[in-house]
């Protein structure tokens, strides 16, 4: 049962990335699964650290989504994000062109 979590929290994860890269707002929600699947999956590991870091990020998530959903706040904020994910995402293709990963 670890794994399946731990599978589809990858999975979650990897969709939420891509989706942040399509600039959708699903991807929020992707990465608010993936770590609920990680807390389920750490707490029945007994592995508090990965517990408190993923309920930190469902927060950070759960913020994220409710930024880019909100009127008045959508354009400095939300660029600032999204250029964040751009970044992190053009680099872990640039590691996998390089044979990195």
């Amino acid at each position: 049962m670890n794994d399946i979590l731990g599978w589809i929290g990858n999975i979650g994860f990897l969709y939420g990335a891509w989706a942040f890269s399509q600039k959708k707002l699903c991807g929020w929600i992707a990465q608010i699964i993936a770590n609920l699947c990680y807390v389920a999956q750490s707490i029945a590991m007994n592995n508090i650290p990965l517990c408190v870091i993923s309920i930190v990020l469902i927060c950070v998530n759960i913020y994220g989504y409710w930024s880019w959903t909100k009127k008045e706040n959508k354009s400095y904020i939300n660029k600032a994000i999204l250029d964040a994910e751009l970044k992190r995402s053009q680099a872990i293709i640039d590691m996998y062109n390089e044979g990195i990963l």
